[in-house]
């Protein structure tokens, strides 16, 4: 979707639509009341689906209005904000699926979590792209898209989960007042400040760079997705081997696991940043149509950005594998403030700034955070 609205329309577009994504997806980890993991852990599940649903919804829409004010603010102009704003509302729908995969993963339904991903990822991207080909403006591809997920979601996630039985309000009253009350502990806070930090590229260029430039960013992001998928995954099964050895009490073996995990994150880093740094100018003509100069400046800030970022990921899962809480929520708290801290020195320093310092910055921030993790993890064996 993003690669057809740079090749039709502005790239003011996407750069609002990433502003307002900036601001959404910490908004939701934070409202979202952990009601994923709250469906899926609990046999049966501590609050109904109903409920569940209602909540996430709410939220939702609550996260949705306030980023799509801020996204319609930072808009080149009221066109530009409705379509970024269409844009916005297609992830934001697609949220509420959570409560949905929460229920599956409960009841092993495995082949229901593959067919939502599906489906969603279908409903939303197949009508797009057949009104475009027969010639709907942007915002009317968008609308057509947007009523398509509704249906799809309504459909495959909605109807399954309403369909269960209701649990007492009162039931649900306790519930919630438990979600809320571990929504604000320090390991639930994690996600939300991962998600800041994640978006600190953007936040800095907003204040920076235009809504043009911020467009090129997004999609210059876009071309590290793969390698943010593989990081995700390989995540996982960090995770789950780290807890083997914490179980079995193999202090040095996690030590040694969590260290090489850390490697292999920097190094894939590097790799893919050169990878991608190093496509002839033609290939990345197809995917951006705009000025050379500026795609690769933002490959290299993006590039340089997350050039740490797998490595503390990874060490993260050690953290809280060991039970290292307050360690695990001050890590991203530290590496947000290292950022800003340098990000304000070099604003004012007597050199001539540059964006791509903004992607430095970033990295440094990460790097403190590496710091503080690694020396973390080496704590756990004192």
């Amino acid at each position: 979707m993003l690669l057809a609205t740079a090749h039709t329309s502005s790239y003011e577009i996407i750069g609002s639509f990433s502003v307002g994504l900036s601001i959404f997806a910490p908004l939701c980890l934070l409202t979202g009341l952990n009601l994923r993991v709250a469906m899926a852990v609990s046999d049966p599940p501590k609050i109904s689906p109903s409920t569940a649903l209602l909540l996430r919804s709410t939220t939702t829409l609550a996260c949705f209005i306030l980023a799509g004010a801020i996204t319609y603010l930072v808009s080149a102009s009221s066109e530009t904000g409705r379509s970024a704003i269409l844009l916005l509302a297609l992830r934001s729908f697609d949220q509420i699926s959570d409560v949905s995969v929460g229920y599956f993963q409960q009841r092993n339904q495995r082949s229901n979590v593959g067919r939502s991903f599906l489906v969603r990822g279908l409903g939303n991207l197949a009508p797009f792209l057949v009104a475009f080909e027969l010639g709907f403006s942007l915002d009317g591809a968008l609308v057509i898209s947007l009523l398509s997920t509704v249906l799809v979601v309504a459909y495959f996630d909605i109807l399954p989960v309403t369909r269960t039985s209701v649990r007492s309000v009162g039931h649900n009253r306790n519930c919630i007042r438990s979600l809320i009350r571990s929504t604000w502990s320090i390991s639930a806070l994690h996600p939300v400040l991962d998600s800041l930090q994640a978006n600190m590229l953007r936040y800095l260029c907003l204040m920076a760079a235009s809504t043009h430039f911020m467009g090129v960013l997004a999609l210059a992001q876009m071309m590290f997705v793969p390698f943010q998928l593989i990081v995700t995954a390989t995540g996982y099964i960090t995770l789950e081997n780290s807890r083997k050895a914490r179980q079995a009490g193999d202090k040095s073996g996690l030590k040694r696991y969590l260290f090489r995990s850390a490697s292999f994150g920097l190094v894939a880093s590097v790799l893919t940043a050169l990878t991608i740094q190093s496509l002839p100018s033609q290939i990345l003509d197809l995917v951006f149509h705009a000025e050379p100069d500026a795609v690769r400046e933002s490959i290299l800030m993006v590039g340089l950005a997350i050039l740490f970022w797998a490595s503390c990921g990874y060490l993260s899962q050690g953290l809280i594998v060991s039970d290292q809480h307050t360690r695990y929520f001050l890590a991203p708290l530290i590496g947000i403030g290292s950022s800003v801290l340098f990000f304000a020195v070099a604003r004012e320093a007597p050199i001539d700034f540059s964006l791509w310092m903004i992607g430095a910055c970033v990295c440094a921030g990460y790097l403190v955070r590496l710091i503080f993790s690694v020396l973390s993890v080496l704590h756990l064996h004192r």
